[in-house]
């Protein structure tokens, strides 16, 4: 067995150590990586990631909307499809929520808005009637009008009404006096109509099937005659408030931030046919979504964000009282009967039932 020198060993170590040290610590570095952040650098990332997933989030949605958008890429298990990454980003201002969303993720969501205008609209209130003799007048048309629908009635109102007796034939007249009392069995309210015409046709004991066509004006009164522009209430397509319960929200496109949409409790008037009166919470020329709207607002409850729908105020009526829908804090004061009549049923009137 051969021995190094003794004289030769403290040299040799000496030379060979810190070639060691530095083979060591390559290994490590190349087996364990660069090692753990420190403390420091540590709070920072998760102070970063925290603020983002508070102000934005990158979902994947389907094209196709077979599945629900989700936090992982890869493609829709239904349709095969390359899931689409979208982006929401929720501001909780002090009165209400607003809620961004990226282009692809309002396509997929399908929002669509249309512009608060004045607009001069009329509803069709469809009454069952009755060809009735009567002394000041000849023949007059006894209308059985429900108690929902009572506030459209207006002296003057223009009807118009057919017969089984002459079909195609279209007979017209206007409301001439309202009655004050309600029968107890059909719960209808008696209209009178004055015939304009047609009086050598109509016989006592015809039942007529009318429509009468009042027209909403900007001060919660009612006009018998399309308006002009500056009389017109302001009103909103009748997709667009999401009604609940008593209270009425929209959702407003924000004037100069593209894709960001605000939730808003508005009053309502009554509706007329596919239009929403409005009496608050709105101007003229913004934009409100009609479709898309409770997509928003769901979108608001999965970021864990209060929905407009369930709001701290729901005891609040804030949607108009519209052909029997919910009650109005709008009420329309009650019409007098005109002169000479004393809102009873008029001499020689027969009594009949009423459809709806």
């Amino acid at each position: 067995m051969r021995y190094w020198p003794k004289e030769n060993f403290p040299k040799r170590s000496a030379a060979v150590l810190p070639v060691l040290v530095v083979i060591s610590f390559l290994l490590g570095y190349m087996i364990r990586g660069p090692g753990e952040p420190t403390e420091t650098m540590r709070s920072g990332t998760v102070a970063a990631t925290e603020k983002d997933e508070q102000d934005h989030e990158t979902l994947y949605a389907c094209p196709m909307g077979d599945i629900p958008p989700r936090k992982t890429p890869g493609r829709c298990p239904v349709c095969g499809m390359e899931l689409v990454p979208i982006e929401r980003f929720v501001e909780q201002t002090a009165s209400s929520p607003r809620l961004k969303l990226s282009k692809e993720a309002a396509d997929l969501a399908q929002v669509e808005t249309a512009v608060v205008v004045r607009k001069s609209v009329a509803t069709e209130i469809k009454a069952l009637g009755q060809v009735v003799w009567n002394p000041p007048l000849p023949l007059l048309v006894k209308l059985f009008i429900y108690e929902s629908d009572l506030a459209w009635i207006r002296d003057g109102a223009p009807v118009s009404f057919k017969t089984d007796a002459y079909p195609g034939e279209v007979f017209r007249g206007a409301i001439v006096f309202r009655g004050v009392l309600s029968d107890p069995t059909t719960r209808t309210f008696t209209v009178g109509v004055d015939i304009m015409g047609g009086q050598n046709l109509l016989m006592p004991g015809m039942v007529v099937y009318a429509s009468i066509f009042p027209f909403p004006t900007a001060d919660g009164t009612f006009a018998t005659r399309p308006l002009p522009l500056e009389q017109s209430p302001l009103v909103i397509p009748a997709s667009a408030p999401l009604i609940t319960g008593k209270r009425a929200v929209v959702y407003v496109e924000v004037p100069g931030k593209e894709g960001v949409y605000e939730g808003r409790e508005i009053v309502l008037g009554p509706k007329a046919d596919d239009w929403y009166i409005v009496r608050q919470g709105l101007a003229e020329g913004e934009n409100v979504v009609v479709n898309g709207n409770f997509k928003i607002d769901s979108e608001l409850q999965i970021l864990a964000k209060r929905s407009m729908m369930s709001s701290p105020h729901a005891g609040e009526d804030t949607v108009g009282s519209s052909r029997g829908e919910a009650t109005s804090l709008w009420v329309p004061f009650p019409q007098p009967p005109a002169p000479g009549t004393t809102g009873e049923n008029p001499p020689g009137a027969a009594g009949a039932g009423a459809q709806r």
